[in-house]
């Protein structure tokens, strides 16, 4: 084929088993009682029906908080793969910067942002109907947006949209901008995001 795509931004999509999830599963069924004994959820985007355990600076980390250690051995795991698909061998290990866990209820969302300055971000579906709002990543390629350039081929979307699935994990550049649509359903939205920050090799 003579076009080729260049400038490709990567996003990852990567799934637990049954078994990894059952066990991520206890421990963040676990981590929500013990936060909401705690009153650590609130409403940080001043939205009411999406609750948080974000905070503003930068503190919140659950997974660290409250030991989520298979959630986050699979964070680990799939990073690896992510950078081994990326062609990335400089970097040795991962932090977990921060971490919160969203609450979607019916008529939750939450507008466009980007999660600078990490480096590599990424969210974990806990409990989803897969129809309650999924996420929309935005092409950071602003002359897409700016001229009418046709942009039928998924190559050159000015948007990419993922359902949200029960045990699914999405890794992204932090600084990729995305929403998540309206939550529509009856239903909530279980959901823990991260920042990470890869540690390079010495030398």
């Amino acid at each position: 084929m003579p076009t080729k795509f260049w400038f490709a931004t990567p996003i990852y999509k990567g799934a637990l088993s049954d078994q990894e999830q059952a066990l991520v599963g206890q421990e963040i069924d676990q981590a929500i009682r013990e936060s909401q004994t705690a009153a650590a959820f609130g409403t940080p985007w001043r939205e009411p029906a999406l609750s948080t355990t974000f905070k503003y600076d930068g503190q919140s980390n659950i997974i660290k908080e409250r030991n989520l250690h298979h959630l986050a051995t699979q964070i680990a795991k799939h990073t690896q793969l992510f950078c081994a698909e990326l062609k990335i061998d400089r970097y040795q290990s991962m932090d977990i910067e921060n971490s919160w866990l969203n609450i979607s209820k019916p008529h939750g969302f939450q507008f466009a942002h980007s999660h600078e300055p990490s480096m590599v971000s990424g969210v974990y579906y806990h409990k989803t109907s897969g129809k309650d709002g999924n996420i929309v990543f935005e092409s950071p390629n602003v002359y897409f947006t700016a001229y009418d350039f046709p942009n039928n081929s998924a190559e050159c979307s000015q948007v990419a949209e993922y359902a949200p699935i029960a045990g699914r994990l999405l890794l992204f550049p932090s600084w990729l901008r995305h929403l998540v649509d309206v939550n529509r359903t009856n239903e909530e939205r279980i959901s823990l995001s991260f920042n990470l920050r890869l540690q390079k090799k010495p030398g």
